[in-house]
């Protein structure tokens, strides 16, 4: 990925357990090459973290 991506994609997620990665794996199926995922947690109680972590690099 760029250091200078031309697209942010900003994601709010509370308690997204069920939805994040579908989400998530949507955003990389852009047809767009050149892009960042900021995914925002707010203090979600479920697993949403731990899906989001299998994501991060």
């Amino acid at each position: 990925m760029e250091s200078n991506p031309q697209v942010s994609v900003i994601m709010p997620a509370f308690n997204a357990e069920a939805f994040i990665e579908t989400s998530i794996i949507s955003v990389q199926k852009q047809s767009v090459e050149s892009w960042e995922l900021l995914v925002i947690d707010d203090a979600s109680t479920d697993n949403t973290i731990a899906q989001i972590s299998q994501f991060s690099t």
